[in-house]
């Protein structure tokens, strides 16, 4: 499985990490609404 950090430090390191997952979904977040923002400014929303 990817979840597997022995075989490599790139494998889901948000495992090791205390604040890796809550960081992963704020770093979603973060893109999704950058995402939007630029969309509304085009005007394609």
């Amino acid at each position: 499985m990817n979840s597997n950090t022995h075989v490599s430090p790139y494998n889901m390191p948000e495992l090791n990490w205390y604040y890796g997952y809550p960081a992963t979904l704020l770093a979603m977040l973060i893109i999704a609404l950058g995402m939007l923002y630029y969309f509304k400014k085009k005007g394609w929303l």
